[in-house]
């Protein structure tokens, strides 16, 4: 009895031995579902975010910041350097200040700016109702389409002819087009008509403000546009006929030929 007893507790321990190897690697084995389901979750999240990340790229890539706002170096550059009557200047041999200029003569008292409305020539607008609206798109140098209360007009400049761009592309034509787009392209702007509501293409015709800018003389002042007196719609016809000869005198824009 005695050998069959020393085969029966070394049995009982060969085979707890066993079962402890076999629950531990149990234990251990990976899962086959979890993994595929986390790298899915993964993969999603990340091509949410790429997806996001590519979108403010091109945003970022099609945007073009504004060309013609002064930085604050170029402000300070355009400043008048030139020393003031009884300013004190550094005196290289001493190290000490000297006065340049000494006048008894008390120095002027700063001169009032001109309101922009009255320096801009947009006092000749007729006081009449207001409208405001939203540009969409620019045509050419003197065409537009605003959106007003919702709906899409096509608005016509009154008193000021740019060079045609959509059809036979005249002379500085593409020019006119950019400046006009500088000027006004999405963005708020108040539009005042004279005495017709619309010309026979069925076209707003308004004079267009942006802030105190008067966007029809702006183009006109700078050469992107000629006067055009069209009456009944004549009241800044002086002021556009002025700013014309001005122009013409200076070659500016598409007078310089």
């Amino acid at each position: 009895m005695k050998p069959y007893r020393i085969f029966t507790l070394r049995s009982w321990k060969m085979l707890s031995i066993l079962l402890l190897v076999l629950c531990f690697g149990c234990s251990s084995a990976p899962s086959s579902k979890a993994p595929t389901s986390d790298a899915a979750a993964i993969f999603t999240m990340a091509a949410q975010t790429a997806s996001v990340r590519l979108t403010m790229t091109q945003k970022v890539i099609t945007y073009v910041p504004p060309t013609d706002v002064p930085t604050v170096q170029e402000d300070f550059d355009s400043m008048d350097q030139t020393p003031v009557p009884g300013a004190e200047t550094p005196n290289p041999a001493t190290g000490t200040q000297a006065q340049t200029g000494i006048t008894d003569t008390p120095a002027a008292p700063a001169t009032t700016p001109t309101p922009a409305a009255v320096s801009n020539g947009a006092a000749c607008i007729p006081a009449n109702p207001p409208q405001t609206g939203k540009v969409l798109d620019i045509i050419d140098g003197d065409t537009i389409k605003v959106m007003i209360d919702g709906k899409t007009y096509t608005v016509r400049y009154i008193g000021v002819d740019a060079p045609e761009y959509v059809k036979t592309k005249e002379f500085y034509a593409a020019e006119a087009r950019q400046e006009n787009s500088k000027l006004v392209f999405a963005k708020d702007i108040t539009l005042i008509k004279d005495k017709s509501d619309t010309d026979p293409a069925g076209r707003l015709l308004r004079y267009v403000k942006i802030g105190e800018t008067f966007v029809n003389l702006e183009l006109v002042t700078k050469g992107f546009a000629k006067a055009l007196s069209s009456p009944p719609d004549s009241a800044c016809d002086t002021s556009f006929a002025s700013a014309q000869d001005q122009a013409s005198a200076a070659k500016t824009g598409l007078w310089n030929k």
